[in-house]
């Protein structure tokens, strides 16, 4: 009776050795390879690191863009800014028009 007492002691042992370890297969397995584990931690790191250069790229060029932009507020002339606008944009008030010379027709002395 005493030595069946013991078996089963031995075997609950047994059991609850063999259950602690499947759950810490099934919480390792996750902790590693799950939506939140280690390896999607390391590419949601790389993606970061990736977008983040691209967004410092921008930042200097709008940067460089704002800092353009202050000069042209400073010291550009109305009419001269309108003149780039055009160039830039190629669109006019609904005012104002603009007559195109070809002269590519014409012959040169």
């Amino acid at each position: 009776m005493i030595e069946n007492k013991k078996n089963v002691k031995m075997d609950a042992r047994y059991i609850l050795c063999a259950g602690l370890l499947l759950i810490g297969g099934y919480l390792g397995y996750h902790g590693m390879y799950g939506r939140r584990g280690y390896m999607a931690w390391k590419q949601q790191r790389t993606i970061f690191l990736c977008k983040k250069d691209s967004v410092e790229k921008m930042e200097r060029l709008k940067t460089r863009l704002l800092s353009k932009v202050q000069l042209m507020k400073e010291a550009v002339d109305p009419d001269l800014l309108e003149q780039l606008a055009f160039k830039v944009l190629r669109r006019l008030d609904s005012q104002k028009s603009i007559i195109i010379y070809d002269m590519t027709d014409q012959k040169r002395p």
